[in-house]
């Protein structure tokens, strides 16, 4: 896993218009929901129909790339239950100025978040 994206339902809340050339639009998640978009390197050239967590996971396929190296880069997204963000703490853990934590329970959440961690 090189890269993550959650997406709540709420933070998509601008309607298609026309149909950009070079553009995947992706449907979003139901209500009480998260899109989660994310950007795989595997170490094989797997055939184009077989991206992780197809089948496992239910994933979309957005795309993918050849790396030069014989690698090869998926970008792949799935619904997923909305994460608790109630659990957030930390020195790390930081909000816009005049946000806080009650800002996390709105309907119309629209948040950026970056962490680190396994990807397990």
């Amino acid at each position: 896993m090189a890269f993550r994206i959650v997406t709540p339902y709420s933070a998509v809340n601008t309607p298609i218009d026309g149909t950009p050339n070079r553009i995947t639009w992706i449907p979003n998640c139901t209500e009480k929901h998260a899109t989660e978009i994310d950007i795989i390197i595997t170490s094989f050239n797997s055939n184009q129909d077989k991206w992780p967590g197809k089948n496992k996971m239910g994933t979309k396929l957005i795309g993918s790339y050849n790396l030069n190296n014989g690698e090869t880069v998926w970008i792949i997204f799935w619904t997923i239950p909305m994460p608790d963000l109630s659990a957030l703490s930390g020195k790390a853990f930081q909000f816009y100025k005049g946000r806080n934590k009650q800002d996390l329970t709105s309907k119309n959440l629209r948040a950026i978040g970056f962490a680190e961690g396994s990807d397990e």
